[in-house]
């Protein structure tokens, strides 16, 4: 692989996980309002965990990155 395909594919990568960071928020809100919507108490309350992990799964995202750009040494 040249070079400037190896650049190309990373920042095609870069973009593809811009995408989906993008729709985390959606993702989120879709799991609650499902919670809401089933009949079954155990089945919301593990929708509602779900949620609740991947809210925990991109804070810790966003701290390990606040955490890189003041330490330009760290890897994100």
């Amino acid at each position: 692989m040249e070079p400037t395909q190896g650049a190309t594919l990373l920042g095609l990568r870069v973009l593809e996980a811009r995408h989906v960071a993008d729709q985390i928020p959606s993702h989120i809100a879709a799991l609650l309002r499902l919670s809401h919507d089933v009949k079954d108490r155990a089945v919301s309350a593990k929708l509602r965990e779900m949620a609740d992990e991947i809210r925990i799964m991109v804070s810790v995202a966003d701290i390990t990155e606040f955490a890189a750009t003041l330490n330009e040494n760290a890897v994100p």
